[in-house]
């Protein structure tokens, strides 16, 4: 009896290629609005700047500034972190090289 309905429920349900027919035409929706929605934005900040040009220079003069400092720390990490690994290694080689000399 069970597999009766479960068969039943089966029959029912879409195929994998109709479902992923259906997410794929989801995805393509979803994406023409953010297309539209990042135009707009575009069209907006290209009004903005063509009537106030400085305001908007200094805009993004002020993103650049955070963009650079946010961005510098992860620098100064990275070159920490390797200096810090190529110590280590060069630690290891001569440790294990001592006893032959």
């Amino acid at each position: 009896m069970a597999k009766l309905d479960n068969n039943n429920e089966n029959k029912n349900k879409k195929s994998v290629a109709g479902n992923l027919g259906d997410q794929v035409q989801k995805a393509i929706e979803n994406a023409g609005d953010k297309v539209k929605e990042t135009v707009k934005e575009a069209s907006e900040l290209a009004a903005d700047a063509i009537t106030h040009p400085v305001e908007t220079a200094g805009e993004f003069g002020k993103q650049a500034v955070k963009d650079v400092t946010s961005y510098s720390w992860w620098a100064k990490l990275l070159l920490i972190l390797f200096w810090l690994i190529l110590g280590l290694v060069a630690a290891v080689l001569i440790i294990i090289n001592l006893p032959v000399t």
